[in-house]
């Protein structure tokens, strides 16, 4: 899903995300495996500073929750891992 697709849905309800890099066009999964930052960084640090879950599908089809408290590894590394570890969901 792209971050433009999910601005269309909150920004009309008066939300908005804490972080976006420079362009719309950008995947979920992309800003994670990238952990991007928008011009605010100095105050709200970078994209994945406000994830706080996600599912990791690996490639021989298993999938794990991550977070800091499960699979506290694999969400490290999964965040500015450029994909490596996984797709998250």
């Amino acid at each position: 899903m792209l971050l433009s697709e999910i601005l269309d849905i909150i920004v009309p309800k008066g939300w908005f995300l804490p972080v976006t890099p420079g362009t719309r066009f950008v995947t979920l999964g992309g800003a994670v495996a990238n952990d991007v930052h928008g011009k605010n960084h100095h105050r709200a640090g970078t994209f994945c500073h406000h994830v706080r879950a996600f599912e990791l599908v690996r490639s021989d089809g298993t999938r794990r929750l991550c977070s800091p408290s499960d699979n506290p590894d694999w969400f490290a590394a999964t965040i500015g891992g450029l994909g490596l570890t996984g797709l998250d969901k």
